[in-house]
């Protein structure tokens, strides 16, 4: 950062006050462009499902985050489709129902009860599972490890995945917590998998103008941002996404 400043200052001693101006901007124009271009990872309801049909593009995501929803598949007119297990038994009982609908598998593997303890136990070979049931169907695999695993056994996982989501939502309010979790992560699991796409996953609550601060200040380490939504939140979801 200290270099960088000594060379906008040279600059704008050579060529003028303009000149600072001009790279300022510039590097304002090139941030605006990483936010515009990430993608939305939306939880899908009945009640979004018209506003992501207007708005969504071809990258973005409807994830089905209870397999309750599966009926809003066929819904979906744009973008990519996730639905999202909590088990390898389940994707697997699950998916030739509904592999004509899907893009995407999704593996939210975690610490708790919703989570088979042999799956806890091994994450990474897990995920390897999920990999070859997604290669069975011709899908993507998305696997969004709780924070825990993300740090303990994420670069494993990415060699894996074709996109990871980095969960914030439980410490979005604190922009420090979030930078020190989400850049070192992102970048190891790059590393592990230079085609890897990097979500961090929110919730919508809070002020949205505060959240996509946050949002722009990590664009440069992600390729999308994944919202998690209820019922009430769809006001929170367009002035987020505005």
């Amino acid at each position: 950062m200290k270099a960088q400043l000594q060379v906008l200052l040279a600059i704008a001693l050579a060529f003028g006050p303009f000149a600072w101006v001009s790279m300022v901007s510039a590097q304002s124009a090139d941030l605006e462009k990483n936010v515009a271009d990430l993608w939305i990872d939306l939880s899908m309801g009945p009640e979004y499902v018209g506003w992501f049909n207007q708005n969504a593009d071809d990258q973005d995501m409807a994830r089905i985050d209870h397999l309750s929803m599966t009926g809003l598949l066929g819904e979906i007119e744009t973008g990519r489709r996730l639905v999202v297990f909590k088990s390898e038994q389940e994707a697997i009982q699950t998916m030739p129902g509904i592999a004509g609908q899907v893009d995407i598998i999704g593996y939210n593997i975690e610490h708790g009860p919703a989570n088979p303890q042999e799956e806890q136990a091994d994450p990474v070979h897990s995920v390897s599972h999920m990999r070859e049931l997604a290669d069975q169907y011709g899908v993507q695999l998305a696997v969004g490890p709780d924070h825990d695993f993300a740090v303990t056994d994420g670069t494993e996982m990415a060699q894996y995945a074709d996109i990871m989501i980095l969960q914030v939502q439980r410490v979005q309010d604190n922009p420090t917590i979030v930078s020190d979790f989400v850049i070192p992560t992102a970048r190891r699991m790059r590393e592990a998998n230079p085609d890897i796409e990097i979500s961090m996953q929110i919730g919508a609550n809070g002020d949205p103008n505060t959240l996509a601060r946050l949002v722009q200040s990590m664009a440069g380490e992600l390729d999308g941002v994944s919202i998690l939504t209820d019922h009430e939140s769809t006001e929170f979801v367009v002035d987020f996404v505005r």
